[in-house]
């Protein structure tokens, strides 16, 4: 059995209460849980010290190190996982075309960045398709986007105007960003995460 750890807060009545208090029994660490009612009370009380640590969502402490703390670099984020709970976008109900078009774009950033396409590639990749799926992907060969109620090359110029998925994570949350945060499991399958795209036929 480890030593106490100290004070470790959390916001009320979240998940992220259950499985810190779940993590921390099972690895055997003597802790204090105090939980706060809104997220505001909970960067409060750390900022204040009365927390030796918190447990929130990996963003959610990116964001306080780099934009409230006088010294982010005497604070770290751990790697361990709590859990593997998908944050998603949400969408009107009723509206299908409108779900099916931002899983598409979803699904499209996900495959550039397997296939090596990016903003700086793009046109590249456009005028001489290594293979079939990007050129599908890029428009070259047409169906996709007319399935989508769209034009052929919106993939192409998504990409081309924001980068492939990993160049948009890096750009507003890891290490091109004041974040600095680690992927993890936002990473693709293929480097360590749980990320892949649906097939493109």
């Amino acid at each position: 059995m480890l030593t106490v750890v100290g004070t470790i807060c959390v916001e009320a009545g979240t998940t992220i209460e259950r499985l810190a208090g779940n993590y921390l029994k099972t690895i055997g660490v003597e802790h204090t849980m105090v939980s706060y009612e809104k997220a505001s009370e909970l960067r409060a009380a750390y900022l204040a010290n009365r927390c030796d640590a918190f447990a929130a969502w990996g963003p959610f402490l990116a964001v306080l190190r780099a934009t409230e703390l006088e010294k982010p670099d005497a604070h770290v984020i751990l790697s361990d996982q709590l859990s593997n709970e998908p944050i998603a976008a949400a969408m009107r109900q009723g509206d299908e075309e409108f779900v099916d078009m931002v899983n598409w774009m979803i699904a499209a950033l996900l495959i550039a960045e397997e296939e090596g396409v990016t903003s700086a590639n793009v046109e590249e990749m456009t005028a001489n398709p290594p293979n079939p799926k990007i050129a599908r992907l890029l428009g070259v060969d047409p169906g996709m986007g007319e399935r989508l109620g769209i034009r052929d090359t919106w993939a192409r110029e998504m990409i081309a105007a924001i980068g492939n998925f990993g160049e948009i994570y890096d750009r507003n949350l890891g290490e091109g960003s004041p974040y600095k945060l680690e992927r993890g499991l936002n990473n693709l399958w293929s480097h360590g995460g749980v990320l892949y795209a649906p097939i493109l036929d």
